[in-house]
């Protein structure tokens, strides 16, 4: 099976800057490295690690100074727990060809932002951690590279795949005074990156099917007297501590972050939802002991139209459209009152938001009128103002 040895890179010894090449040097070997990915599992947001099994290999042209790219190779960003198979031979024309299969731990930098409808990358990528690119030089060995059919990771569907060298550059002489100040030294790195996806949106609604039931929960509020102060207050009250249980939950497996996500987006505008119904019962409590039996059940139906809108927080191009038989409270420009006695027309709010805000934002509103006019009138309307 794996043979576990244990070896230490120390990534100061490892990466020593070696003196400027002289004009007249050989040029820098050139080997060919490939890879096959076996598996890639334990994927932990909270810890940013992942584990990953594969096979590494290199061909080069040996020019007798005896290299082996195995004995140097430095995993970047993680640590080789586990490797078997380690092979050296020449081929039929002639090149040096060496592979080994590696298991090891990765720390990988996840982007949460969007949490949990996110996109990850895992990057297994690998140096030499002697040789500069004056005297060595990765080059991908593409044809032959790729992952097993049988990777797969639950949660997530595999994107994609690719392979690259790239030079990387530590600008520092690591305290080498031998060295000037600002020293370079420069390594040839590959790479690869496996692009992974959250399959449709069934996370998204197992996590946040308890937050969203506790905001209506919350609304159902509005609909009791508001002399009923029990239940009235006691639905919001508990659906606040709803949101707060699912707030914790969710933050106890992403990692500590001052990064607004969309679940803090989420979970925020919930609990300013609740918080506004807890606000509103009591104003209509207030107004309902003083005789305003009419103001309070308006602003109680005024609340509901307004958190429904507020809760649906849409990305840009994305809308939300809320119906009503009949309007009692609404409001236009310079004060305006609209009112509208049910089945007497068409009431609706729309819902979206923009990215960057236009500066004639406020033309919307009659750009909207003049279209569903034409649209109205397409469709055999008439006499309309």
């Amino acid at each position: 099976m794996f043979s576990r040895f244990a070896w230490l890179t120390v990534a100061v010894a490892s990466a020593l800057p070696a003196r400027a090449a002289d004009s007249d040097a050989p040029p820098p070997l050139a080997v060919t490295v490939g890879i096959y990915v076996l598996e890639i599992g334990d994927v932990d947001l909270r810890q940013g690690t992942c584990s990953a099994d594969f096979w590494i290999w290199f061909r080069w042209h040996d020019d007798g100074s005896g290299f082996d790219p195995l004995e140097n190779l430095e995993l970047i960003g993680g640590q080789i727990e586990e490797s078997a198979g380690e092979v050296h031979k020449t081929l039929a024309d002639g090149q040096s060809y060496a592979t080994m299969r590696i298991r090891g731990r990765l720390h990988q930098k996840w982007d949460v932002s969007r949490f949990p409808l996110d996109a990850q990358r895992i990057q297994i990528s690998c140096e030499d951690a002697e040789l500069e690119t004056h005297a060595l030089v990765y080059a991908v060995d593409s044809p032959n590279s790729g992952l097993a059919p049988t990777v797969m990771l639950p949660g997530w569907d595999i994107a994609s795949h690719q392979f690259a060298v790239a030079t990387q550059t530590y600008s520092t002489n690591y305290g080498d005074t031998s060295l000037p100040t600002g020293s370079a030294s420069e390594y040839s790195r590959f790479t690869a990156t496996v692009t992974l996806r959250r399959p449709g949106l069934g996370l998204f609604v197992k996590l946040f099917t308890g937050l969203f039931a506790a905001v209506a929960i919350a609304l159902l509020a509005l609909f009791i007297c508001p002399t009923h102060v029990d239940p009235r207050f006691g639905l919001p009250v508990g659906a606040m501590f709803a949101a707060i249980a699912s707030q914790y939950v969710i933050a106890s497996v992403l990692p500590e972050s001052t990064e607004f996500t969309l679940a803090d987006t989420l979970h925020v505008t919930s609990f300013a939802g609740i918080f506004l119904v807890l606000v509103e019962s009591v104003a209509s409590l207030a107004l309902f002991c003083r005789g305003h039996e009419r103001a309070s059940k308006w602003l109680d139906r005024t609340v509901m139209v307004t958190d429904a809108i507020v809760a649906a927080k849409l990305p840009p191009g994305r809308y939300a459209v809320l119906l009503a038989e009949n309007q009692t409270g609404g409001r236009g420009r310079r004060g305006r009152a609209w009112r509208a006695a049910l089945g007497g027309s068409l009431c609706l709010s729309v819902a979206t938001s923009f990215e960057p805000l236009p500066r004639d934002l406020p033309a919307l509103a009659l750009v909207i009128g003049v279209r569903t006019r034409a649209a109205l009138c397409d469709r055999g309307a008439r006499d309309l103002g």
